[in-house]
């Protein structure tokens, strides 16, 4: 196919239907040159913009064309092929995510089915934060902390799963892990006593242990850490979860530097957000930035948005209903409250649909009852399953 010779001293319009054309030949790149070209004289032009993400659709590059999608909405919100465009990519994207959702689901299938692949411990029942999005005010255990023999027991118990089959632990559930005077001491044993397991935190990183990072540096095998963070700015930061922000961002950017210096945590701190379905979610990475500059986006941190859940009805959804058409993660996992007590997935905060009771069952003969061994075995959709089909997560 002949190239179509591009001519730059062409009207903003004539340029546009040159890049049209050059996208129909299948020219990309050329397409791509082109548009940047017409974009530095028109930076305002929400059609180049739209040009744009259609090129980056065709390169598989959803992110970046959502980006460049978004902005030709913001130029020109009422631009119907705007919409039609972003709802084409959306659709894409979901494609995209249920492809590789699936093939992450049927691996995990096949390799814990007996096994489970992540235990969250909520190892301390209390939290400093009142998140308006979080159910922990109406806990009946939020003063309550994990006995000694209930944590070494359930540690003793993974030491004996299969290392390609275990993943590690999860120190979190609906609370603040910072908050148990003993967790550093609990990390340790992790390491000591279950040396293959990764362990994963979250903390809102208002509260500060003594000797905080002089001791983290001594755990090992820290595979993430999430912040929940939820606003980069103080007025939507204190009203969402009612803790000083300018503390937080202290803490925040230490950890930052102290991992930078000492890489504990492989790879980037993640910054979340509990989304609000509005403007402010797409703010909220650039707003990091801000707070957080003299670090490096993608290197240092990471801001990623979350889905809100409705804590099985305990918290007044803000989002629309899922379709559930494929399986749940949280069928190859456990989440432990403090009591003891083992809910049916991660949202199951007041463990509602208990699948047992840590404190007398051993950990495998929770995980392998049979309900929960069927969803792994005969089940491929959330819809069919109670109370699964009521959840609002995606």
């Amino acid at each position: 196919m002949q190239s179509i010779v591009a001519d730059d001293s062409v009207s903003p319009e004539s340029g546009k239907n040159l890049v049209d054309r050059l996208i129909d030949c299948g020219e990309f790149a050329e397409a791509r040159i082109h548009a940047n070209s017409l974009l530095t004289n028109c930076p305002a032009d929400s059609e180049i913009y739209a040009l744009l993400a259609i090129i980056e659709v065709n390169a598989g590059r959803l992110s970046v064309a959502r980006r460049y999608m978004l902005e030709a909405l913001r130029l020109a919100p009422d631009s119907e092929v705007a919409e039609g465009n972003l709802a084409f990519l959306n659709s894409l994207e979901q494609q995209a995510a249920n492809a590789e959702y699936i093939h992450a689901w049927l691996v995990w299938r096949i390799r814990n089915m007996d096994f489970p692949r992540i235990i969250s411990l909520e190892t301390v029942g209390r939290c400093n934060a009142k998140c308006v999005f979080c159910p922990h005010p109406m806990l009946d255990r939020k003063f309550e902390a994990m006995s000694d023999e209930l944590f070494e027991k359930i540690i003793s118990e993974a030491s004996r799963f299969p290392p390609d089959r275990f993943s590690g632990f999860g120190m979190h559930s609906v609370n603040e892990p910072f908050m148990d005077r003993k967790i550093f001491d609990r990390l340790a044993t992790i390491n000591r006593v279950v040396p293959n397991a990764q362990i994963g935190i979250t903390t809102n990183m208002n509260v500060m242990p003594p000797r905080f990072f002089e001791r983290i540096r001594e755990i090992h095998r820290i595979s993430n850490w999430i912040v929940s963070f939820n606003a980069a700015n103080k007025q939507e930061y204190e009203e969402t979860m009612r803790i000083d922000f300018r503390r937080t961002v202290i803490n925040t950017r230490r950890l930052l530097e102290e991992n930078r210096a000492s890489q504990f945590v492989p790879g980037p701190i993640r910054l979340s957000r509990v989304e609000s379905g509005d403007e402010r979610d797409r703010l909220f990475a650039e707003q990091c930035a801000q707070v957080f500059s003299g670090f490096v986006p993608g290197v240092d941190f990471e801001p990623v948005t979350l889905s809100r859940a409705d804590w099985l009805g305990d918290i007044a959804a803000t989002s629309p209903g899922y379709f559930h058409a494929y399986p749940c993660n949280q069928w190859v996992n456990l989440t432990v409250h403090c009591n003891g007590m083992v809910p049916h997935c991660c949202v199951d905060a007041r463990a509602q649909f208990p699948l047992g009771d840590a404190n007398k069952q051993s950990i495998l003969e929770i995980y392998n009852n049979p309900h929960w061994k069927n969803l792994r075995e005969n089940v491929s959709a959330r819809e069919v399953v109670y109370p699964c089909r009521t959840c609002n997560l995606r």
